[in-house]
C-alpha cells in the first residue's frame, strides 16, 4: 500500500490546535501522541483503523496515512480525517 500525504493549513497557535485534535480524537476512541512539531495518530473507522503521523511546517500540518483498511481508498481516508478534525472544531482550515 502506498502512503498518502496531505496538508491542512491553520491560522491559530499550533499548541492549541494540537491539544484540540488530541482531545477530540481520543474522545472518539482514537490515539494521538505528539507535540507541536510531530506525532502519530490512530483512528478507528467502520472498516478498520487508520494510522499515520503528522509533521508541523510553517502554516500547515502535513498528515501521512501509513496504514488503512484494505478496501478504503486514500481519498476517503483523507476526507475522513478532515471530517473528524472539523467535527471537533480544531481551527484547521478544512475545505
Amino acid at each position: 500500500m502506498g502512503k498518502c500525504n496531505f496538508n491542512i493549513e491553520f491560522n491559530e497557535p499550533i499548541d492549541g490546535l494540537i491539544e484540540k485534535a488530541r482531545t477530540g480524537i481520543t474522545a472518539k476512541g482514537g490515539k494521538f501522541e505528539g507535540d507541536t512539531l510531530s506525532g502519530n495518530y490512530a483512528i478507528q473507522t467502520q472498516l478498520g483503523p487508520i494510522e499515520g503521523n503528522y509533521k508541523v511546517i510553517i502554516g500547515a500540518v502535513v498528515f501521512e496515512i501509513t496504514d488503512k483498511p484494505f478496501f478504503c481508498t486514500m481519498w476517503k481516508n483523507r476526507r475522513g480525517i478532515k471530517k473528524i478534525l472539523k467535527s471537533i472544531n480544531t481551527g484547521f482550515s478544512l475545505s
